[in-house]
C-alpha cells in the first residue's frame, strides 16, 4: 500500500532551532513553568550542530598523495542522533563479538509488555522524575501509551496510517513465541557458536539507533512521517507527527547522563565471578588465531 502523500516528499533533516524553542516553551506552559531537564535540552542543542563544519572539524591529509578531507565534529549524542547512534552501534557490536561474548551458542530473548496497568499513588509520588520535572514525566508517560503530551492534541493518540481498530489480536505467530498476562516473549532467534558474523549482525540489531534518518519524511503540510520497518499487527505502516510532537517523542528517548546504555547480567555481570574467566578465554582465543 502506498503512503497517502506524494512520493517526492523530501527527506526530513531536522536542523530548525525555531521548532526547538517552541517545544521548550510549550513544555514549560504545560508544567506551570517547570522546564525540561537540562540534559534533554543539551542533547537537542548539540544535535543541531552535529556534522556541521561551521561548528568545528578535523583536517585529514594523506602523506602519500596529499589528498585532504575535512571531517566535521559529531555531537556524540546518546539519545536519538542517527549518525552518532550508528557509529556507536558498529563499534559496540564489534567489541562485544571480539572481546566479550564467548564462543558458545547464543539465543535472543525479547520480552515485551503489552498494555499498562495504573499504578498506585505511592508509586507516582516515589518517582524522582515526577519531582524533578513534571513536564518530562508527562512526556514519558504519554510516549509509553502512544499518545501526545503537549500542544493542542494533548491526550490524543499518535496519528497512524493503515491501522485497523477491529484487527484481531494475534497471540502467537512463530515458534518459541508466548503471550501471557500482558507479556510477549520471543525466543526463536539463535546463533551457532561458530557463526561470529551472524552474532555481530544480531548485536548490531540490538544496538541499533532509536531513529533511522532515512525513514523520516517531511510532508507538504509540514508534518513528519515515520515509516515503520515492519507493519504492526493492526496494519499500521506509518506514524505521522507535528514537528513539536516529534520533538516530544525524541525527548522521551534521551537517556540520563552517566546511565549505561548496555547492561550485563548473569555471567557477564560487572561483578560476576565467571566474567574474568570469559574475558581471559577470549583474549587467549584472539591471540591464538
Amino acid at each position: 500500500m502506498s503512503p497517502p502523500w506524494p512520493l517526492g516528499a523530501a527527506d526530513y533533516r531536522p536542523r530548525d532551532a525555531e521548532h526547538l524553542e517552541a517545544f521548550l516553551e510549550t513544555a514549560k506552559r504545560h508544567s506551570d513553568g517547570s522546564p525540561l531537564p537540562g540534559f534533554v535540552e543539551h542533547e537537542f542543542r548539540d544535535f543541531l550542530t552535529c556534522g556541521l563544519l561551521a561548528h568545528g572539524f578535523a583536517r585529514l591529509r594523506c602523506t602519500d598523495c596529499a589528498a585532504e578531507r575535512l571531517v566535521p565534529f559529531s555531537c556524540k549524542g546518546r539519545g536519538f542522533c542517527p549518525s552518532c547512534g550508528g557509529r556507536r552501534m558498529t563499534e559496540c557490536a564489534a567489541r562485544l563479538v571480539d572481546e566479550v561474548l564467548p564462543r558458545v551458542p547464543v539465543r535472543q530473548r525479547l520480552l515485551e509488555r503489552r498494555g499498562i496497568e495504573s499504578g498506585g499513588a505511592d508509586l507516582c509520588q516515589a518517582d524522582p522524575v515526577v519531582e524533578e520535572s513534571p513536564a518530562m514525566a508527562g512526556i514519558s508517560s504519554a510516549s509509553i501509551q502512544g499518545r501526545i503530551a503537549l500542544g493542542p492534541r494533548a491526550g490524543a493518540r499518535v496519528w497512524r496510517v493503515g491501522d485497523d481498530p477491529d484487527a484481531p489480536w494475534v497471540l502467537s505467530t512463530a515458534p518459541r513465541h508466548a503471550h501471557l498476562a500482558g507479556f510477549d516473549l520471543h525466543a526463536n532467534v539463535a546463533v551457532p557458536a561458530a557463526d561470529r558474523t551472524r552474532l555481530e549482525q544480531l548485536c548490531r540489531y540490538l544496538l541499533r539507533p532509536a531513529v533511522a534518518q532515512d525513514r523520516l519524511r517531511l510532508l507538504a503540510d509540514g508534518r513528519v512521517a515515520l515509516t515503520l520497518k515492519t507493519a504492526w499487527m493492526d496494519g499500521t505502516h506509518h506514524l505521522v507527527f507535528e514537528p513539536l510532537e516529534l520533538l516530544e517523542k525524541l525527548a522521551a528517548l534521551t537517556p540520563r547522563p552517566r546511565i549505561n546504555l548496555v547492561l550485563y547480567h548473569g555471567v557477564l555481570a560487572p561483578h560476576g565471578v565467571v566474567t574474568l574467566c570469559i574475558l581471559s578465554s577470549n583474549a587467549w582465543n584472539h591471540e591464538g588465531m
